[in-house]
């Protein structure tokens, strides 16, 4: 295998292989909720959660990793508003204590979570709106579990992603099975 093929196969290896506590798709509904919650300033009385029919399929009966064994959308949302850590990515929900999984299982019980499909062509898309009395954060993940394209404070834009920006520039062409078999077996480990 050439250096050039090489380096293009160890690139697209370094971008898919990311650490993520859990199954990748409520891990991924937490994350936009946690990074949505860094910019409430008020208390949040309902949450929306708009999430493509691929992500309600996968994730209505997955438990929810550090939440007593809760389970599903709306568990994943809540973990991450109540006690994710955004900055941490797929990791969010790592380090979770007692206290935080009592205080997931008490936003669940006092807080309306609604969850609706989104009308999206993304097989990933997640919208989490948190509202409050008078204002309101959106978050939205797109296309990987990484993908943040907005968050949203009221009218304000605080940080927006092209979505078709985020699909990078590797070119993937250059994978065939043979190539996949001589990068395993030259790779650097």
């Amino acid at each position: 295998m050439d250096k050039n093929t090489y380096s293009i196969y160890l690139d697209i290896l370094n971008s898919e292989l990311i650490s993520a506590m859990g199954c990748t798709e409520p891990i991924a509904i937490a994350l936009t909720a946690a990074k949505a919650k860094k910019y409430v300033d008020f208390d949040i009385k309902s949450v929306k959660i708009n999430v493509s029919g691929n992500i309600i399929k996968n994730v209505k009966s997955v438990m929810v990793p550090n939440t007593s064994g809760l389970r599903g959308i709306k568990a994943a949302a809540a973990a991450g508003i109540v006690a994710g850590n955004a900055d941490k990515e797929l990791e969010v929900l790592a380090g979770i204590d007692e206290q935080g999984k009592n205080a997931i299982a008490k936003f669940i019980n006092e807080v309306d979570i609604t969850v609706t499909e989104a009308k999206s062509d993304y097989v990933l898309d997640i919208g989490i709106t948190l509202v409050g009395d008078e204002h309101k954060t959106v978050a939205r993940t797109v296309q990987h579990h990484t993908g943040l394209t907005l968050i949203q404070y009221d009218d304000n834009v605080i940080y927006q992603n092209k979505i078709e920006m985020l699909a990078g520039d590797i070119d993937h062409s250059v994978l065939t099975i043979q190539g996949i078999i001589d990068f395993a077996d030259s790779a650097d480990i």
